[in-house]
């Protein structure tokens, strides 16, 4: 009770306490906080300054903090623009899964007919199932966080996206509903099927010459 009266005493009064203190001990502030604080009385009065003024600043901080955010704001257009950039690199990826796989499967497959090595044209499933996995997890990744660029963007739209959201590039989305779409997505399995296709032709071939 008595320090919500203190409270109340203090209130509006809190940037003149310093200076009466300097006037009580005829020092800088500083040491006339030293001095006004020997009294058990001043030395309450201190400590609820600070107690005040700290919860002051951190209402402060937690109201700038839920303020919405504009569209138009730098930092805002920055968060969307690192989520492109993941997105991207995401894409370029898995782009280059396929650009790696195609022509080092089709060179092992042309040298094992010309030198009629079987167990070198199985060989090339390895590196056909590695980029398969890697393609359709880039692919998981990019879809992932096109779903956390949406629901920002979505926040953004209704006004809900604060200061606390920035730069918080998290993924969104199911990640074993999204890994399978992956692998069933047509960007994906049609390449790798081709390849299939094209070692068993490479087979065959270095079957009949045999």
């Amino acid at each position: 009770m008595r320090d919500r009266l203190l409270h109340r005493n203090l209130a509006g009064k809190l940037p003149y306490l310093p200076i009466k203190f300097m006037q009580i001990s005829g020092k800088p502030v500083k040491q006339g906080f030293q001095v006004a604080s020997e009294n058990p009385v001043n030395r309450r009065i201190i400590e609820l300054i600070t107690i005040t003024g700290d919860s002051l600043m951190v209402n402060q901080i937690d109201s700038k903090t839920r303020e919405p955010l504009n569209h138009s704001d730098n930092a805002v257009i920055k968060t969307m623009e690192m989520y492109q950039a993941i997105i991207t690199r995401m894409a370029g990826n898995s782009a280059a899964c396929k650009q790696w796989c195609i022509p080092l499967v089709t060179a092992i497959l042309v040298f094992a007919v010309k030198e009629k090595t079987y167990l070198l044209i199985w060989l090339t499933l390895i590196p056909v199932l590695i980029c398969y996995c890697l393609d359709a997890y880039y692919l998981m990744l990019e879809n992932r966080f096109r779903e956390g660029f949406n629901r920002v963007a979505t926040k953004i739209a209704e006004q809900t996206f604060t200061r606390a959201d920035l730069f918080n590039l998290s993924p969104a989305g199911c990640k074993r509903q999204l890994l399978l779409k992956a692998f069933t997505s047509p960007a994906t399995w049609p390449v790798y099927l081709g390849l299939l296709a094209l070692l068993m032709v490479a087979y065959k071939l270095a079957f009949c010459h045999a």
